[in-house]
């Protein structure tokens, strides 16, 4: 079941490179922040229609369209994330301050940052499944869901294979990236900040095509793994 969702998952973000680099524009511009709610949107989306599917059922990836409701989706999805993240990114935001410090702080950010960002998918995917934002913050269900529904195993297993995969892709592009400075050594200055060509690709390359793959596929995965109990 872990690798019939991981290969589901990747099939799907593949079905449409147009969809992909439409999301990207949204990815490029997130720096406003209106942008990412149309991100999300997508994300809310993609959920909401593969949780009717079964696995391989349909992998065409559905249109990045009607744009009021994916921003109102969106800022829901991100609300429930951001709930959810509140407390590593508060923990985050110490150590960067050096409030705290010591590997021990880093590590419990770490494990706490990945329980929770799984938990606020499951959250959003019983959120989307009921039509309730409350549904999303009902930690009884959810945690049931993930203990009697989906199953710690399952889930552990594909977190594994995702970061695997992201990993993978992620040294692809340090690769590329190595390669391209070597062979076009050019620096422009921008605003007084000197800039290289190399960082510059490498910043397009990933807001056009590798988190709008990313966000695809773990929306499809959310949708895929969660069982309504």
């Amino acid at each position: 079941m872990i690798l019939d969702i991981l290969y589901d998952s990747l099939k799907y973000s593949f079905s449409n490179p147009k969809n992909i680099l439409k999301l990207g524009l949204f990815e490029l511009f997130s720096i406003f922040f209106i942008p990412s709610f149309f991100v999300s949107g997508y994300q809310y989306k993609i959920i909401k229609h593969s949780l009717n599917l079964m696995i391989h059922e349909n992998t065409q990836m559905v249109e990045l369209n009607g744009f009021k409701e994916l921003f109102i989706n969106g800022i829901k999805l991100y609300f429930v994330k951001f709930v959810y993240l509140i407390i590593p990114l508060f923990l985050m935001l110490l150590l960067r301050l050096d409030i705290i410090q010591g590997l021990s702080y880093l590590s419990l950010f770490t494990v706490l940052f990945v329980v929770m960002y799984c938990y606020s998918y499951v959250a959003i995917a019983h959120m989307i499944r009921h039509d309730s934002v409350r549904k999303a913050f009902n930690l009884k269900e959810i945690t049931n869901i993930i203990l009697n529904g989906i199953g710690v195993r399952v889930l552990v297993g594909i977190l594994i294979g995702f970061i695997i995969i992201y990993g993978g892709c992620g040294l692809f592009i340090d690769d590329f990236a190595y390669y391209l400075g070597v062979i076009i050594n050019v620096r422009f200055v921008i605003f007084s900040h000197t800039l290289s060509l190399t960082s510059v690709v490498l910043f397009l390359i990933t807001a056009l095509f590798f988190q709008p793959f990313f966000h695809i596929m773990v929306a499809r995965i959310s949708g895929m793994a969660y069982t309504d109990l």
